[in-house]
């Protein structure tokens, strides 16, 4: 099988994560922590939860709502 465009295209693009190239990648619990606070704030408290659904969306607070309300 050959390889996946998708995979080949954030390769060529550096990802998409906006850090620069070879750039230390931080811990979840430490590159979400403002929007972690957010989300507790708000009474979401599962934080295990919270930082996969922060990593499956970008850190985005309102698409991690939308997992949440949908």
């Amino acid at each position: 099988m050959g390889a996946n465009p998708f995979e080949a295209m954030m390769r060529m693009f550096g990802g998409m994560s906006g850090a620069a190239p070879g750039a230390p990648v931080l811990p979840p619990r430490e590159r979400f922590a403002s929007q972690l606070r957010q989300l507790q704030d708000m009474g979401f408290a599962d934080e295990e939860l919270n930082i996969q659904i922060l990593e499956q969306t970008n850190g985005n607070v309102d698409a991690a709502l939308n997992f949440y309300f949908s």
